[in-house]
């Protein structure tokens, strides 16, 4: 029901208005709405008592939930609301009368008399989704280039995206499984083939676009730079290959600069490479593992220690995860300082570990 609006037609029979919809229909999605409704009054009131926290400098994860529940339950009702106010704008520019405005959140409707061509019925049912589309593309740029901070880039992200998935994706696809004759159902249905198949092209473009930039490393680049957070990439397999032989390279490097002996182990298989460098140190065996996951493609750093004087005591960590493909001289650069990091664990955390366990 998210986004969801309808125009609806009444047409006189003796002094009642008829609505061509089934009532069952719409009342569901009416009960749905009013649900949602509940909800997004909670969210108002947590988002209001954690405003201070969640508009600081710091985009924690727990803030971009709470943001993200922001978009979805307040303004996205308020998405629709425009939405509706566009549909009674285009009712009035034709000429007819607006009988009826119904707003529930995260459903609406606009309730006109009067006589129309098929292009009016068009315009009118198309006007509240151009509207829907203007805020979709709005959020996203003011979130991109606009003067904000990554707490309100986000939330403006997130809404774009909503409202933009809503009106090019979920409400078409409702209209198409439900009986309840909206706004799409009018537009490629209202008697005016080349308009709605003019619209048709356009929409499928726009849906194209977004897949495209949804893929883009740019456009998540910028995303990333807007909003502070790493955006999950998984390599290609050329770059699994480039990476497992920078590895190498790397590792050798590391080996032949670290002072101490170090052995590096180098496997390289059709879905899998990596690195391992052992040494000792302190009375303790560590070990830097850089294995490229075949799950995810990422490259994926851990360490391990333990000491002959505990058998059966080790201590494993993960350290993180690089999503990209980087020159030998990064590499070893990151691995020694890994190395100098785990080189000065003590042999504390072993026990501290085994303890735990």
């Amino acid at each position: 029901t998210a986004g969801a609006g309808l125009v609806r037609l009444l047409q006189s029979t003796g002094d009642r208005p008829t609505r061509e919809s089934p009532v069952s229909t719409f009342l569901l999605f009416q009960l749905a709405s009013l649900l949602l409704a509940i909800v997004s009054i909670r969210v108002l009131v947590t988002t209001a008592r954690a405003r201070r926290a969640l508009f600081d400098e710091t985009l924690t994860p727990s803030d971009r939930q709470q943001l993200s529940e922001a978009a979805f339950f307040l303004l996205l009702p308020l998405g629709v609301l425009l939405h509706e106010v566009g549909h009674a704008v285009a009712v009035w520019l034709a000429g007819g009368q607006v009988v009826g405005f119904g707003f529930l959140f995260f459903l609406g409707w606009v309730e006109h008399t009067g006589s129309y061509t098929p292009a009016e019925l068009y315009w009118i049912a198309l006007a509240g989704n151009l509207v829907s589309l203007g805020l979709g593309l709005g959020a996203l740029a003011l979130a991109l280039v606009g003067p904000f901070g990554r707490a309100v880039n986000w939330l403006l992200l997130v809404f774009g995206s909503l409202e933009l998935g809503t009106t090019l994706v979920f409400y078409p696809l409702l209209d198409l499984v439900s009986d309840l004759h909206g706004d799409w159902a009018t537009i490629y249905r209202a008697g005016t083939p080349l308009l709605s198949g003019v619209t048709a092209l356009l929409h499928a473009g726009l849906v194209m676009i977004g897949l495209i930039l949804w893929r883009s490393g740019r456009f998540r680049r910028l995303v990333e730079e807007r909003t502070g957070i790493r955006w999950p990439r998984r390599l290609t397999a050329g770059q699994r290959r480039a990476l497992a032989s920078n590895l190498a390279e790397a590792a050798e490097r590391v080996a032949g600069s670290w002072d101490g002996p170090v052995e590096a182990v180098t496997g390289v298989g059709p879905d899998h490479a990596g690195v391992v460098l052992r040494w000792e140190s302190g009375g303790l065996r560590r070990r830097i593992e850089a294995l490229i996951a075949p799950e995810s493609g990422l490259l994926e750093l851990l360490a391990e220690l333990d000491s002959p004087a505990m058998p059966g005591a080790r201590l494993c960590q993960r350290l993180g995860a690089l999503d990209r493909p980087l020159p030998p001289e990064d590499l070893a650069r990151i691995l020694t300082r890994l190395m100098e990091i785990v080189d000065r664990w003590p042999a504390q955390a072993i026990v501290e570990q085994a303890g735990d366990g």
